[in-house]
């Protein structure tokens, strides 16, 4: 009789590889939320203006993603920032070619930005809007 009570009971041990599987899973969602967690920040935070001079500008193509990167060097500090200018649908912007386009190197500007500086995940504070500073500015300052 106790044969037939115990059919079909399970063991509350784990297996290993129940166990690796379990947390793997565990991970995966980790990671899935936590990168949606950081879209989100990243999509909401504060916009800051900076006034730099442009340096180099580039595209930086990954897979079917591309990305136009302003290198500059801030006026008041002579700081080094990277910028980023992507299309934004938190912001409903979606002309960053045309942007990009208007912006030339050598050229002082007032720039627009949000987001974050994460090297872990190669993102760059992202251009909204930039209006050049008249060259007779730029060089008062």
């Amino acid at each position: 009789m106790s044969q037939n009570y115990y059919r079909g009971y399970r063991s509350s041990s784990w297996s290993v590889g129940e166990i690796l599987s379990v947390l793997f899973v565990g991970f995966i969602i980790l990671c899935i939320c936590g990168r949606f967690l950081y879209s989100c920040s990243y999509a909401l935070s504060d916009e800051t203006t900076y006034t730099a001079t442009v340096t180099k500008m580039e595209v930086k193509n990954k897979s079917n993603d591309s990305k136009y990167l302003v290198f500059t060097r801030l006026v008041d500090t002579d700081e080094v920032r990277v910028f980023q200018i992507t299309d934004s649908y938190s912001h409903a912007r979606f002309d960053s070619s045309d942007l990009y386009g208007t912006i030339e190197e050598g050229k002082t500007y007032v720039f627009t930005v949000y987001g974050y500086r994460s090297e872990y995940l190669s993102e760059y504070e992202n251009i909204l809007s930039a209006e050049e500073v008249p060259e007779s500015a730029a060089e008062i300052q």
